[in-house]
């Protein structure tokens, strides 16, 4: 039997008509539906759930988020047997690895009022949980690695960060979290720009793509790990000490990362890491506030905006409580 604490929640929306949750465990998708009548045995919690949902303030309420959770007991245990029987039907499934998270089985789970639960699947095996996508001809030359030798320890359903291939700590980033998808090909193409010219500078390099199919469809990417901490969250003290030296370091890569024509395109604290040794590091090249058209270089004038941008944030964040920071968007 599976337990609530094994299953990851992706969605979950309760309706004056109907309840519905779709949950993951091991290889198994299941979206679930139930009817008011079976919440019944804690009305009150639904009721007041329903009347504040939209309010934002009371949305944050400790009642709001007790009601929520009574809610999720409700409409998931009387399903928990039947997700876990599910779970143990492909005994092969690799928990630890993406595998488990690109390809899986879904499943429709209704409970009637009855008590009786039916179980609806498509019955075409494993199904893509990520948009596919083939790899173009022009990154043959960079690392492929299967999906099935990328190990995470907990792999049980949103897409991890942090991820191990062959005991080398990584950064995983997922193509189903690039919206659009065009913004993961502009990071991608970047990133393999500055490791095909050796590029130096404090930065989050390519290390390969997640794949399947024999390398021939993406998943996603695979960076260096940075043990830090991104700049937005740092302390108005350490701040203070320490923005100058940031701010100089960031400036030098960046300069880098022009000379090799590429823009870093999102000069942002949240994408400036700051690692135990004071050293700041740039990730993010997916250029999403980039004002840079297709298959054109940058520009002279568009790289010294950037390199404004970036002396403006280490100055506008200098004196900001880390709250303050995180709710700011790109310099430009």
């Amino acid at each position: 039997m599976a337990t609530k604490a094994d299953l990851s929640i992706l969605d979950i929306k309760f309706e004056p008509s109907t309840a519905e949750c779709t949950v993951r465990f091991r290889d198994v998708e299941c979206t679930l539906t139930t009817s008011p009548a079976n919440l019944a045995s804690d009305i009150k919690s639904y009721q007041y759930y329903l009347s504040v949902r939209k309010d934002w303030l009371q949305s944050g309420s400790v009642a709001y988020q007790q009601a929520r959770s009574a809610l999720e007991d409700l409409l998931i245990t009387p399903f928990l047997d039947t997700i876990g029987n599910l779970g143990l039907q492909n005994p092969g499934a690799d928990p630890a690895s993406l595998r488990t998270l690109v390809k899986c089985r879904k499943y429709r789970l209704r409970l009637d009022e009855d008590g009786e639960i039916y179980i609806q699947n498509d019955g075409t095996g494993p199904t893509c949980v990520f948009a596919p996508a083939p790899l173009p001809d022009s990154y043959l030359d960079v690392l492929c690695l299967d999906v099935s030798e990328i190990i995470t320890e907990n792999c049980v359903s949103t897409w991890p960060d942090q991820v191990s291939v062959k005991g080398e700590m990584m950064f995983f980033k997922p193509l189903a979290d690039f919206k659009p998808p065009e913004l993961f090909w502009r990071e991608l193409d970047a990133l393999v720009r500055l490791n095909r010219q050796e590029v130096p500078g404090r930065l989050a390099r390519l290390k390969g793509l997640a794949t399947t199919d024999d390398g021939g469809t993406v998943v996603g990417l695979l960076t260096i790990w940075i043990e830090g901490q991104k700049l937005a969250d740092t302390s108005v003290a350490r701040r203070q000490v320490h923005s100058e030296s940031w701010c100089k370091q960031v400036l030098e890569t960046v300069q880098n990362v022009h000379d090799a024509e590429v823009l870093w395109g999102d000069v942002n604290a949240h994408n400036v890491l700051i690692d135990k040794e004071e050293i700041a590091w740039l990730v993010d090249f997916d250029g999403a506030a980039a004002e840079i058209e297709n298959g054109l270089l940058p520009s002279t004038e568009m790289k010294a905006k950037e390199k404004r941008a970036v002396s403006k944030m280490f100055e506008t964040i200098r004196n900001l409580s880390p709250e303050e920071s995180r709710s700011l968007g790109p310099f430009y």
